[in-house]
């Protein structure tokens, strides 16, 4: 599994879930009669609802699931990586990474947080010591 950046985040949600939006999007106005150029404009308008849509669900994956109906912090226990956590990593020093990566680090998976390139990989080896 290749160590996540933001670009190759960006990258999987869009083939997950924006390509979809966006190709549905541009059916249906194909669907009804519409031109080249406005298939075009409602593929391009899916494609950003999808990566909005994708981002917001992964923010709110860090919300209590009462508040959502959905299990929270579930993409952490699956060890994904997604952008809030990456912001929150880029952001990160030694005495704000948490013991919980490192524990993490432990498990069979190698692509971990503090594996990944980042301001805080060296701040968070330290810590580790």
């Amino acid at each position: 599994r290749m160590e996540i950046t933001r670009d190759a985040y960006l990258e999987i949600i869009y083939k997950k879930t924006a390509s979809l939006l966006g190709i549905s999007a541009g059916v249906g106005a194909l669907s009804a009669g519409a031109n080249r150029e406005q298939v075009a404009r409602m593929r391009r308008f899916g494609d950003a609802l999808g990566m909005a849509f994708q981002i917001q669900d992964d923010i709110l994956d860090f919300t209590r699931g009462a508040e959502t109906g959905k299990p929270s912090n579930n993409d952490l226990r699956e060890h994904k990586i997604t952008l809030p956590l990456l912001l929150l990593l880029d952001r990160a020093d030694a005495t704000s990474c948490s013991p919980c990566w490192h524990a993490a680090a432990r498990t069979k998976r190698r692509s971990t947080p503090c594996n990944r390139p980042s301001r805080s990989r060296e701040a968070c080896r330290r810590r580790r010591k």
